[in-house]
């Protein structure tokens, strides 16, 4: 009996017959299925200790025998959601793997939980949160045709987020070498917490021939592994492509989870969908499954507020009385809703800021007799929400927490402390961590602050051993602490909560249920914010995407130098507002969190703050529906001869984002949809004659014409 499950133009689609349940695809409904008939295809894979891992070993984790040998027992259906029962002959356990919809997007949500339920301990050594079989078959029989299946992949790098590479299958390693199991695939995995440091948990697979798109994602801020190949049936003429994610792999993680009887395992979750199109098309579609299933409720009335945060090309780390102060009457007066005062507000002015993580307690010496109460009170008579930076999973060896805790409070392997950058790493499994870092959020809540920016720095690499394995033990630990996170929002409910990691080192979508925002990078060069943009809109929600806008740089290098903004050089290079409306434009495009010398803005710099600010409070509702496209492709991060264009559209709206780099070129022309085409362009921000740019329509694309290098504009298309 053939059954589908469908949300949206994604299908799921079984062959249910007797005590076996055959996969045979995700598609958009329009491509032909695959039909295994005759060899089982669970929608899972599971492999316990003793036993080898998929069809082969050495090669791929696909068809392990635990998820080959089960027995279909049966499935549930809810209005969205469904349930197949399955029971592992072999190990005895009963495996459930659940799929969710909304009934709006294209896009499943999934996980899969394994019950115990023998008299013995089972080792689970592989687990999956979700195994898709039988895609774009008609592309890959016995031969696999390249010229129409490609791959789409994100790398990350510190300060360097979001590069996008789109290849042929055989250039990531799928190809046709054997008439036997195909041993070729692609292997992509992160080790240790900073869960997105080298790549996204994200793959995408585009057949250009059907026009359709496959998305696979991880959901999980620990290790994990996702693996793509082509699964064919030896001599038969026939085949498909399959996607397997999973936090819990032995091979390849070192993950390894012991079930006493009776005991249940719930793997990470994972969102799989389809959709006719290519890159953009697949972007909404996150887009829009994440603000389903992703993103928190606001935490608080209204749109998200206007960030002024003090490190990022400002302060860096070195917040005083009398530098804080000029900078809050600033943001005070261009309109910023909320006044971060980052790290270092807790340290001593003659020692670094990394040497008191952990007490969080006041500086004694930066904010003068009244102490960092006195500077957020002020920043609350200037009208904005004060912050504070947090880094709440560490402790410096030099505080006093460190000395005084016990070792319970701390992650350990081959029985020491884990230690990274001289920080220790607290266990949010132990009672007293959560106690006293709930005691610390209470009390900063109790002297104002409403917003907390929580970064994380280091990483604990394979995890925590002390009750085994260190994988499982990340693992848990981490659950603990978004469970902890979650505790602090039912608490404080007016608390905005942002995640950053070093910039997006953590932005895997499992940290982003419990947080707010985002830091999109710690990128210091404005004119390499666009391509990071780009590329991380595909990974995180425009609303909840926390995007440096920092005017009036001062750069790392020369941080003990802020003067040189107020030479006259300096002045005359800034004189034309280019530097400020780039950032801006910038900072529109997500939630903006604006930073640089502020305070050192000439009158017409800062007439472009107030107006820049202005303009983003009157798109903030239409941004927080909208999703991301891209109609001139994207534009790598080491390509500065170049322009970058985002585009955020909703209905019969959007707003084109538009960046000239160091290129020689002028004019760039920006195709438009048939719907886009109907649309009235006019120019958004900025729109003062000094600093000049045309826009108009050329048969289907729009033309826009920017006289200068380095310069940002805003478009909106409208009726």
């Amino acid at each position: 009996m053939l059954y589908t499950f469908q949300s949206g133009t994604a299908v799921l689609a079984f062959e249910l017959d007797g005590g076996v349940c055959h996969f045979l695809g995700l598609s958009t409904g329009e491509t032909p299925q695959l039909s295994e008939r005759g060899r089982a295809a669970a929608p899972f894979q599971v492999t316990t200790w003793g036993q080898p891992y998929g069809g082969s070993t050495a090669f791929t984790t696909q068809q392990t025998l635990g998820s080959t040998n089960s027995q279909f027992l049966g499935k549930i259906e809810e209005e969205n959601r469904l349930t197949l029962n399955f029971r592992d002959a072999l190990n005895g356990l009963a495996i459930a793997v659940v799929y969710e919809r909304d009934g709006k997007t294209s896009a499943f949500r999934t996980y899969t939980k394994a019950t115990n339920s023998t008299d013995s301990e089972v080792v689970i050594t592989q687990l999956s949160s979700a195994s898709v079989h039988g895609m774009m078959s008609d592309a890959v029989l016995r031969t696999l045709d390249h010229e129409r299946l490609f791959v789409h992949l994100c790398k990350n790098a510190w300060e360097g987020e979001g590069q996008w590479t789109r290849a042929r299958l055989r250039d990531h390693g799928i190809y046709y070498a054997t008439t036997h199991t195909n041993p070729t695939a692609i292997h992509l995995s992160n080790i240790g917490s900073m869960s997105t440091s080298k790549l996204l948990p994200l793959l995408l697979l585009e057949d250009t021939k059907a026009n359709d798109t496959f998305f696979f994602q991880l959901e999980t801020p620990s290790s994990w592994y996702i693996e793509c190949g082509w699964r064919n049936l030896h001599e038969e003429p026939s085949g498909s492509l399959y996607v397997i994610l999973d936090a819990a792999n032995e091979r390849y993680l070192g993950f390894a989870r012991t079930l006493k009887p009776g005991e249940t395992y719930v793997t990470e979750t994972a969102a799989i969908g389809a959709v006719k199109g290519g890159f953009s098309e697949a972007a909404r579609e996150l887009t829009r499954y994440r603000r389903s299933f992703i993103y928190p409720a606001p935490a608080w009335p209204g749109e998200v507020p206007v960030f002024f945060n003090d490190y990022m090309n400002c302060l860096w780390g070195n917040p005083t009385l009398e530098n804080t102060l000029p900078l809050v009457d600033k943001a005070s007066e261009i309109g910023a809703e909320c006044y971060v005062i980052d790290a270092g507000w807790f340290g001593e002015r003659a020692r670094s800021w990394s040497s008191g993580l952990g007490d969080w307690l006041p500086s004694p010496d930066r904010f003068g007799d009244g102490g960092l109460q006195s500077v957020l009170d002020y920043i609350g008579k200037k009208g904005l929400r004060p912050g504070i930076w947090l880094e709440m999973e560490v402790a410096s060896g030099t505080s006093a927490f460190a000395a005084q805790a016990s070792e319970d409070c701390f992650l350990h392997r081959h029985g020491k402390r884990i230690c990274d950058s001289g920080r220790f790493f607290l266990d949010y499994r132990c009672a007293a961590v959560r106690k006293h870092l709930l005691d610390v959020v209470t009390r900063l809540y109790g002297m104002g602050v409403r917003f907390i920016k929580n970064d994380y720095n280091s990483c604990i690499g394979q995890g925590d051993d002390s009750l085994g394995n260190a994988a499982c033990g990340m693992q848990d630990h981490l659950r603990a602490f978004c469970a902890f996170i979650d505790d602090l929002r039912r608490r404080f409910p007016d608390l905005i909560l942002e995640n950053c990691s070093s910039g997006a080192m953590r932005e895997d979508n499992e940290m982003l249920k419990h947080f707010h925002l985002q830091s999109v990078s710690d990128v210091e060069d404005y004119d390499l914010m666009p391509s990071v943009l780009q590329g991380s809109l595909l990974q995180v929600l425009p609303e909840q995407l926390g995007v440096w806008a920092y005017p009036l740089s001062l750069r790392f290098s020369d941080r003990e130098n802020p003067g040189m903004l107020m030479a006259p050089e300096t002045r005359a290079l800034l004189a034309d507002g280019e530097n400020t409306v780039f950032n801006l434009v910038s900072g529109m495009c997500g939630s903006m969190y604006l930073s640089g010398r502020i305070d050192a803005a000439d009158d017409f710099n800062t007439q472009l703050l107030r107006e820049g600010l202005a303009c983003y409070k009157g798109l903030r509702s239409f941004i927080r529906t909208a999703t991301p496209a891209f109609p001139n492709g994207l534009t790598h991060i080491a390509d500065r001869h170049s322009f970058v264009t985002v585009m955020l559209e909703a209905e019969a709206r959007a707003l084109l984002y538009v960046w000239r780099l160091d290129t020689e070129a002028d004019t760039l022309r920006i195709p438009l949809s048939r719907q886009q085409q109907s649309l009235t362009a006019r120019k958004l921000f900025p729109t003062r004659p000094e600093l000049p740019y045309d826009v108009c329509r050329e048969g289907t694309d729009l033309v826009v014409h920017l006289p200068r290098r380095y310069s940002g504009r805003l478009i909106e298309l409208g009726r």
